[in-house]
């Protein structure tokens, strides 16, 4: 009786009055209902987190999959955003809710990104973190000549579910759908062969390669519209083995007996420009490499690309030749077209310097004297050859280095064999090669300077010089490997690899 005062006498449809001891008794929940003013806006989309964009929390590598949502005003306004999922209790609904949660972002000044990739620092402004609710809202300001992202996610990578998204604004809000990304995945393997370690690593170039392609969509061709940039998102998954889905499955005791370089290998990815096979990596060329912030079996990495181009990926494996699988995921905008590039060739020849054959540098009359090795690049070749060799010392070398660090020194000289050799009519190498014509040439001093490359003397345990001139042809190189001072004996290895078909061949003594 004391409220009956304030209390309408006529009531609208719906509105009632009753104490608080019976709202206790009636109802455990209470909803409080945002009424907006008349003249505000109201925009509302359907969307569904689904099984390709299901991209999880901010800390999930595949958080840029979710729904986006890209909104600007032209005036500034408060906007209030709200993503809203089917009650389960309405007929026909049997879902559960998903903790969700709501990201807006704004733009880099002066940029028009496609989607937002990742959540930086400074870009953030406003946030809800995931509440398992029907629904869940977040306020924000927003301003003139900014672009801003909206971002409804969920906690789950996994589970997906239909929801709603509305926006009141104080303003006028254009809001446009951020279109779904394309995504194309291989599965491939490091093994003893072809796992070459991280980066660093003297087989690094030995890791399954693979080369990008993104394709020009039929529409654009027709119009001819100008190149544009665009962002290829790589994931890199080690997937599980054998052995660890063995430990996982059966007994913890396997997992104790795994090796401990395999548990503790983290993984990596890197991305040059190009369309062959790498071998090494020109300074210029070098794009970029992955970093570790997603774990030891997840690696991310995000290269900017023009239509029509290609580049090559290479994913890694901190602890060379060891067994395991893995998944490339890539994700774009443009079609993208992916090939594994094939093995890399790998031929090795292990020699000595004794005797005359211990001639030293060119800068002795005698260096032809060291031996010799033809390579061969033969035509055709559908790629660019890039061949790299590589001169170790073998065998016991410890005692004279440290007597005469600067005389044992090694190197490689790589040459274009004179127009005599042709004159031999030596036949392209393969099967039923003549091997006697692979005589030794008697080099004269002139014919340095013939040289390809040749290597800078220094103390180290190899050299290498890259071959990156070479063409293919029925004319063969000369490779010569020598120490600096002559009378120098001992044992070298001579490793060459290539991405195209390569042939090594010891010159005859004559």
């Amino acid at each position: 009786p004391e409220v009956s005062k304030y209390l309408v006498a006529t009531p609208e449809p719906g509105v009632f009055w009753m104490s608080y001891e019976d709202l206790v008794d009636r109802f455990n929940q209470l909803y409080i209902c945002r009424v907006f003013p008349l003249n505000w806006h109201n925009l509302c989309v359907r969307s569904e987190w689904t099984k390709s964009s299901c991209g999880g929390a901010e800390s999930d590598p595949t958080w840029f999959l979710n729904p986006q949502f890209r909104l600007c005003v032209p005036a500034a306004s408060t906007v209030v955003i709200t993503v809203a999922q089917f009650d389960r209790r309405v007929r026909g609904r049997d879902l559960d809710l998903l903790p969700a949660g709501i990201t807006v972002l704004k733009a880099k000044k002066g940029s028009f990104p496609s989607r937002m990739w990742k959540v930086e620092d400074g870009v953030v402004v406003a946030q809800q973190y995931p509440l398992r609710a029907r629904d869940v809202s977040v306020t924000v300001k927003l301003y003139a000549d900014t672009l801003y992202y909206v971002v409804p996610y969920t906690s789950s990578t996994t589970k997906g579910a239909p929801f709603t998204l509305r926006l009141y604004s104080s303003g006028v809000v254009e809001l446009q759908r951020v279109p779904p990304l394309t995504k194309v995945t291989v599965r491939g393997q490091w093994t003893d062969r072809t796992g070459g370690g991280p980066m660093g690593s003297p087989t690094f170039f030995n890791n399954p390669q693979y080369v990008v392609r993104v394709l020009e969509e039929e529409k654009r061709l027709e119009a001819a519209a100008p190149l544009a940039n665009h962002e290829v998102e790589i994931l890199l998954n080690k997937s599980v083995d054998g052995l660890e889905q063995a430990s996982s499955s059966s007994s913890l005791d396997l997992a104790e007996d795994a090796p401990q370089s395999h548990q503790l290998s983290a993984v990596g990815l890197s991305v040059v420009r190009g369309e062959s096979r790498i071998i090494d990596f020109p300074a210029k060329e070098a794009l970029t490499h992955s970093g570790m912030e997603h774990g030891r079996k997840v690696a991310r990495l995000q290269t900017r690309c023009r239509t029509r181009s290609s580049f090559v990926v290479i994913p890694w494996m901190t602890t060379p030749k060891v067994d395991s699988f893995f998944t490339l995921d890539l994700y774009s905008e443009r079609h993208v077209q992916i090939d594994k590039i094939p093995d890399v060739r790998r031929l090795s020849v292990m020699g000595e310097w004794r005797g005359q054959s211990a001639a030293g540098s060119h800068l002795n009359l005698s260096w032809s004297n060291n031996p010799q090795f033809y390579l061969f690049v033969p035509p055709p070749v559908s790629t660019k050859p890039n061949v790299k060799v590589t001169l170790s010392y073998r065998g016991n070398w410890e005692a004279k280095r440290a007597r005469d660090p600067i005389g044992c020194m090694i190197g490689v000289y790589a040459l274009q064999c004179p127009q005599s050799f042709i004159e031999r009519e030596m036949n392209f190498p393969g099967p039923g090669i003549k091997r006697e014509a692979l005589d030794r040439l008697n080099l004269e001093r002139g014919d340095f300077e013939r040289r390809m490359v040749d290597t800078v003397f220094v103390p180290n345990d190899f050299v290498v010089i890259n071959l990156d001139k070479i063409r293919p042809s029925h004319r063969p190189y000369l490779l010569i490997p020598t120490t600096y001072s002559n009378g120098k004996s001992g044992g070298f290895s001579l490793e060459v690899i290539a991405n195209v078909e390569i042939f090594l061949f010891e010159a005859n003594n004559t």
